[in-house]
C-alpha cells in the first residue's frame, strides 16, 4: 500500500491503524492495496487532471481518478472505480476534499 502523506511517501503492504503509522497528516480515500493491471483491460488506469473553475488561469482544483483498479492479492476479484477531488490554492482557509464512489464491487 502506498499512502500519501503531506510532504512523505510511504510504502507498505499492511493495511494497519492510522493512529500509529501515519507521522504526517495524510489522505485515504479508498484505503487498500490497489492495481491496475495495464496491457489486459485497456481503460485500468488511474487519471488525473486540474480544473480552473473561475477561469483566472490558476488551478483551483486536483481529480483524481482510479478506474477499474483490483486488489493486489486478487487482481479477479472485481473492480474499484472511484475519484477524489481536492481544492488548491486555498491559503489558511479550510477546503473540500470530496470523495466519489462510483464503483466498489469487489
Amino acid at each position: 500500500m502506498m499512502t500519501k502523506q503531506l510532504g512523505n511517501t510511504s510504502v507498505g503492504t499492511n493495511n494497519t491503524d492510522f493512529t500509529t503509522n501515519l507521522v504526517q497528516p495524510a489522505i485515504a480515500i479508498a484505503w487498500d492495496d490497489w492495481v491496475t493491471v495495464l496491457n489486459t483491460v485497456p481503460d485500468d488506469l488511474v487519471f488525473y487532471k486540474f480544473n480552473d473553475i473561475n477561469s483566472d488561469i490558476i488551478n483551483d482544483q486536483l481529480v483524481i481518478e482510479w478506474n477499474n483498479v483490483h486488489h493486489f492479492n486478487n487482481p479477479t476479484s472485481g473492480d474499484a472505480t472511484y475519484q477524489t477531488i481536492l481544492d488548491l490554492n486555498t491559503g489558511t482557509q479550510n477546503r473540500n476534499i470530496i470523495s466519489n464512489y462510483t464503483n466498489l464491487s469487489l
